[in-house]
């Protein structure tokens, strides 16, 4: 059995999604959502270093679990991240 490595989809991921990173609970999670939302399309992973009330360098430690959607190099995004 291959196990998969976490990968999440910045713009699609549900809540529960980003409680997976340590770190994160509900409502933090929650907040990252509401975020993504109010910002869609993010331009860059980056933007999430804007989320109010984050702590310093949750960011960094997150961002090799994170990426934005590959559709999005098709709309002008950077696919930044990589792939799942």
């Amino acid at each position: 059995m291959l196990i998969q490595p976490l990968r999440i989809d910045v713009e699609t991921a549900p809540w529960f999604e980003w409680t997976l990173l340590e770190g994160v609970g509900e409502a933090r999670a929650r907040q990252i959502v509401e975020f993504i939302r109010s910002r869609s399309p993010l331009e860059s992973i980056d933007e999430l270093s804007e989320i109010p009330g984050m702590p310093s360098g949750w960011l960094d430690k997150a961002r090799p679990y994170l990426y934005l959607s590959p559709s999005r190099s098709a709309a002008g995004g950077e696919g930044e991240g990589g792939h799942p």
